[in-house]
Parts: structure tokens; sequence; C-alpha cells
């Protein structure tokens, strides 16, 4: 008996833990997990790893867990889970602040990329060899920059 309370605390403890890592991280900041950088919602990870020039604000709109690219949404009990097991299995990157920097350097440049592809004359149907949906990029974190890769 002594032992089932004793993995009792400590299941309510590592849960209370967890809790107070997600309630900690600002919706809408961005957060590093894995290698990935995503901006974080409160119940999905966008990804930053390239511009969606299929969306109006040029982040990925898409949804698919089992697709690489794609938005990842997830319950709140599932984060927790995550977090259990592992307390840096997300950190803050940059704050919402900052977040909005970098949100409004993808819309920019998914507007550029549009228009060098309205300038090209580029024909056909969208989203083919020749006008792909997906450019990548990379956030360099000190500078605030996203840069086509």
């Amino acid at each position: 008996m002594k032992l089932l309370l004793e993995n009792w605390r400590l299941y309510v403890e590592s849960r209370k833990n967890a809790w107070d890592i997600l309630d900690s991280i600002p919706r809408w900041s961005i957060v590093k997990k894995g290698d990935g950088l995503f901006r974080f919602t409160g119940t999905s990870f966008i990804p930053l790893d390239h511009i969606d020039i299929g969306s109006l604000d040029g982040t990925p709109d898409r949804s698919a867990r089992d697709w690489a690219g794609g938005v990842i949404h997830m319950k709140r009990s599932e984060m927790l889970d995550y977090l259990e097991e592992d307390p840096d299995w997300i950190k803050v990157a940059l704050d919402p602040t900052q977040a909005r920097q970098i949100a409004a350097q993808f819309k920019s440049l998914r507007d550029k990329i549009m228009k060098d592809y309205k300038d090209r004359g580029v024909s056909g149907a969208p989203f083919t060899d020749e006008f792909k949906r997906d450019h990548p990029v990379s956030i360099d974190l000190n500078s605030l920059n996203v840069i086509l890769k």
C-alpha cells in the first residue's frame, strides 16, 4: 500500500510539473520542439521550416499528422504526457512579440514569391514543378531574420 501511495504521489508531482511547464508557454510564441521551430497556438504546432504560398500568411495551414510539413494538432492531455516523459520536449525560443516579427516576414516573403511567379508568367496548374507550394526557409533566432534556402 505504501508503494502504491508513493507511486501516486510521484505521478501527481510529475503531472503538476508538466502542467506548470505547459502553462508557462505563451500562446503564439515560437517554440523549439526537437530540431524544429514551431509557432505554438496552445493546441497546435505550426512548422516554421517552409513558406506555404497557398496560405494567406505564408505559414503552413494544412494539417495532417502523417505529413511531415503539416500543422500538428494535439490535445492538452497529450502534450502533458510528452512533458511528463521529457520536461525539455518543448522550449520557448521567442516570445509572442518576436514571433509576430517572424510571422510578418513569412507573409512578405510569400508575397515576393507570388510576385516572382506572376512576373515570370508561370502558367499551368498551380503547385506543379514550376509552381511550388512549399519553399524552405531558415530562421536566424539572433537577428530574427527569415531567409529563403
